[in-house]
Parts: structure tokens; C-alpha cells; sequence
């Protein structure tokens, strides 16, 4: 597995609105417990980022040979290039920019957050907009397309973009979003 195509491919899942199945492909990437989702691996250096999951095989015949091994799950899986330079990157906007589905684009605050229900009542404190900031989550059974945001108790005017894959984002102009934070933390909470 090349990480960087694996990435693309958590990608194309948040897009189409698969919440568990995104939760498992970013869980996927994470080294730390990775036996617990890859039944297969090899052990695995925890606290760094892997470029791709590679089989041993003596030649290019014996893989093509014997790849139904490593599907079932009998031939092992190792970790490869170690401390690679582009994925982390990709993977940490993926983490902001789908699963907690923040994002800031052509001067408007997208709320497009796809998470499993057990996600539900996951919070998020971070500097947004140079304001601290706390975002709950009250996640529903589909997981994604939020039907209310409110921002220290106001609710917001949702406009809904376009996704052909699903129901579409939230869009709220920054400006108005910023009128209403204030000094000090901040609670913004998205009902999926």
C-alpha cells in the first residue's frame, strides 16, 4: 500500500460521505496500535510516519504468485520508508479539512465534518481565526451535512454548497462568523 495514493483514497471517502469506512482508512495511517487495525503488520515504530505497507518477497513472480496471501492476511505486512516528507502534511489536512470539517475557503468558513456516530460529542479546541476556540460535535446517523451550527449560542445562516456525491457543506461568510466570537474560548457546535 503507497500511503500517499491511500491518503487520496480516505479522501474520495469523506467526499462521498462513508463515515466509517473514512474513520478505518485514517486509522489505517496512524502507526501507534497498528496491529489492531491491520490484523497482518509487522511491528511498527509508533511515533513516526510510514510511506507504504510492503510485503517481503524474493522476486516480482513470487508476489504476483502469492499476493492472495497477504489478502487473507497470511503474509505479513512491514512498514516502509519511515520519516517521509510529503504525506504527513496531506494527512493532518485531511484530519482538519474532513473529519472535524473545517475549512476556510474564498473568504468563507466551510463546515463539512464526515464522522462515524461514535464520534458523537467529540470536541476540538484549537486557535481559529486567532480566536480560541472549542468545536462539538453532536454527530447523527448519517455522520456528515450539518442541519444547525451555533456559534456561543447564535445559530447561524447555513448556505449549502454543492457535493454530487451527497448532501452538501456548509458555507458561512467569515466575516459574520467573526462578529461573533469574543475573547476568550469559544464554542461552536455542529449537529450532523
Amino acid at each position: 500500500m503507497y500511503m500517499h495514493e491511500h491518503i487520496r483514497y480516505a479522501e474520495m471517502l469523506a467526499i462521498m460521505g462513508k463515515t466509517d469506512e473514512f474513520a478505518r482508512a485514517l486509522r489505517q495511517i496512524i502507526p501507534i496500535a497498528y496491529g489492531e487495525i491491520v490484523k497482518n503488520s509487522d511491528y511498527r515504530q509508533s511515533n513516526c510516519y510510514y510511506s507504504s505497507s510492503d510485503m517481503v518477497f524474493k522476486t516480482r513472480y513470487d508476489a504476483d504468485n502469492f499476493y492472495h496471501e497477504v489478502l487473507s492476511g497470511v503474509k505479513m505486512l512491514r512498514g516502509g520508508w519511515r520519516v517521509y516528507s510529503s504525506g504527513p502534511g496531506i494527512f493532518i489536512g485531511l484530519i482538519i479539512g474532513y473529519l472535524t470539517g473545517i475549512r476556510i475557503e474564498n473568504g468563507h468558513v466551510i463546515i463539512d465534518p464526515v464522522m462515524p456516530i461514535s464520534f458523537d460529542g467529540t470536541e476540538l479546541h484549537m486557535q481559529f481565526m486567532g480566536n480560541l476556540t472549542r468545536f462539538v460535535y453532536h454527530v447523527g446517523e448519517k455522520g456528515y451535512h450539518p442541519t444547525k451550527v451555533l456559534v456561543n449560542g447564535t445559530p447561524m445562516e447555513l448556505a449549502y454548497l454543492n457535493n454530487p456525491y451527497r448532501p452538501g457543506w456548509a458555507s458561512i461568510p467569515c466575516p459574520t462568523l467573526l462578529a461573533l466570537l469574543v475573547e476568550g474560548e469559544n464554542r461552536v457546535e455542529i449537529f450532523l
